[in-house]
């Protein structure tokens, strides 16, 4: 049986909006508590539900609360927590930096079984809310539930972190005014970094020393010393994520999905052109995508720019429209 949450302070929030109460919540992932805001609808629900999910480094529930409110407007109860390590929640603050996606991933199957248990909550239209880093995080949660129905993604590389990083940091060499040669020395060396070993005989020492004398090596690198412990440490650390992608979870999931992006001239910050191409193929291959791109728009697209949009979507998944549209 659902627990009913009775003794949580409900605290009403004007926003301009016409949202409900909000909640103070914690809930449990692994030995970890999270501490998080439950934003919620007018009236008794049951509601259908998103949980937010963390862009890259030391989030809080503080970074969605805005998006958050918007859909406690429309209908949906929406949680926002902080994420490990960060805010009131438990974990190391290393963990916003040094990270392992099945963690990440962990934390949000907790918010959404703790939504699931409920009783003002629709537990067949639970979802996800993830932008940036949590279209990483996003497709592999999925992957450890039943429970998620659908996604809302925004500003996702749909590739790998190696070929994400590659991309952000050519782009901003280019911007520099470095040459297409120049770039292609820096793109090599962070081919080869994540198989490197603690040998200083390995193709990354050698292709290191060759370059840590180049005009561009200081704006990839932060010392001279391949051997030094950071960089032997963050080595360490880049080479379990580097090949990690959110493509093979994506190609085995059937769960509709609302993609977001900007401009791929814009945003600089993952390439846009690519994960565009591949959410082509998977769509015309039978995934139920809805896939917007928006021209003036950078990494964070504004919430004005696909709101409607979202809002019929959001209905027609979930045969939900009980709430009128509201602008954020």
């Amino acid at each position: 049986m659902k627990t009913k949450f009775i003794t949580l302070i409900l605290v009403l929030f004007s926003l301009g909006l016409d949202a409900g109460p909000k909640v103070d919540v914690t809930f449990k992932s692994g030995g970890l508590l999270l501490t998080g805001t439950l934003y919620l609808p007018k009236g008794d629900g049951p509601f259908p539900a998103v949980v937010f999910v963390h862009g890259s480094g030391p989030e809080t529930r503080d970074n969605s609360s805005y998006s958050a409110k918007w859909m406690a407007s429309i209908g949906y109860a929406a949680l926002a927590y902080d994420k490990r390590g960060s805010g009131k929640s438990e974990g190391e603050p290393s963990e916003s930096s040094r990270f392992r996606f099945e963690d990440l991933a962990s934390d949000v199957v907790a918010a959404v079984n703790f939504l699931s248990q409920r009783d003002d909550i629709e537990e067949s239209k639970i979802g996800v809310h993830a932008a940036s880093q949590g279209g990483w995080v996003a497709p592999l949660a999925a992957s450890k539930t039943s429970t998620i129905a659908f996604m809302i993604i925004k500003s996702a590389s749909v590739c790998s972190v190696g070929e994400d990083n590659i991309f952000e940091r050519s782009s901003r060499l280019r911007r520099e005014g470095f040459s297409k040669v120049e770039i292609e020395e820096a793109s090599e060396l962070q081919r080869v970094e994540p198989k490197t070993t603690d040998d200083k005989n390995d193709d990354f020492t050698a292709l290191f020393e060759k370059q840590k004398d180049k005009l561009w090596f200081s704006r990839v690198y932060g010392g001279r010393d391949p051997f030094s412990k950071t960089l032997t440490d963050y080595r360490k650390w880049y080479a379990t994520i580097a090949t990690f992608s959110s493509v093979p979870y994506l190609e085995k999931s059937a769960i509709p999905i609302f993609w977001i992006f900007g401009d791929p001239v814009l945003d600089q910050l993952g390439p846009v052109e690519q994960s565009l191409e591949t959410l082509d193929a998977l769509k015309k291959a039978g995934k139920p995508y809805v896939i917007a791109s928006y021209e003036d728009e950078g990494h964070n697209v504004k919430e004005k720019k696909y709101e409607q949009q979202l809002y019929d979507w959001l209905k027609e998944v979930n045969n939900y429209s009980s709430f009128k549209f509201k602008k954020h």
